[in-house]
């Protein structure tokens, strides 16, 4: 069996952050290969800002492209598997199709706090918890965080103990794009080019 991260999110844009985020994933989580799952709509959060699926596809690709070139070789890739699947998103509907259309494929899954603490509110979460790996990457200065909720008996979830905090957010580059100001360093250069070559976030 492979195991297969999947990185779900809006990539709204993609960042250095979810890059380097990615890579800790990879390594700490063992994995054969990471997704990241660009999602079409997030039923817990309504953005405002949101770009279309293939814009925001199309920078999470050049971000991937531009990442691999910079560092090495590393198993990553773009996926839209959930633009063909029932709207809203909901990744235990990700997670089953992916087991149905790979069946060599073993998925591990990869959220961030915030969303952790708030997973009770996601659809079928005991199943989640109770049939897939999970690993949540810490938003905070502390490295753990207590949940509110007791997590069912045989669930398999860890702590990324060595990601990067996330020092930038898709929230404060939309809103540096609306004031005009510089993004440079936050995505790379590939993907502050389409950006600004498209006209994103300015208004």
């Amino acid at each position: 069996m492979r195991r297969i991260g999947i990185f779900g999110g809006s990539f709204n844009p993609i960042h250095m952050g979810h890059l380097h985020l990615g890579e800790a994933f990879l390594d700490e989580a063992t994995l054969d290969e990471l997704w990241f799952v660009v999602s079409p709509m997030n039923p817990l959060k309504k953005d405002d800002d949101l770009l279309c699926d293939e814009k925001r596809l199309e920078m999470a690709q050049l971000a991937i492209d531009d990442f691999r070139c910079a560092k090495r070789e590393l198993q990553m890739k773009v996926s839209d598997y959930e633009f063909h699947l029932p709207r809203p998103s909901y990744m235990i509907n990700t997670l089953r199709g992916i087991c149905n259309d790979y069946p060599d494929v073993h998925p591990v899954l990869l959220i961030g706090e915030d969303n952790w603490q708030r997973f009770p509110q996601w659809y079928k979460a005991q199943e989640i918890l109770s049939s897939f790996e999970i690993f949540i990457y810490p938003r905070q200065t502390e490295r753990e965080a207590e949940s509110n909720w007791k997590m069912p008996q045989g669930s398999n979830v860890a702590w990324l103990k060595d990601a990067p905090l996330l020092d930038v957010s898709s929230t404060e580059i939309r809103q540096r794009l609306r004031n005009g100001e510089s993004i440079s360093g936050m995505v790379t250069k590939n993907v502050e080019s389409y950006i600004h070559r498209h006209h994103l976030y300015v208004n």
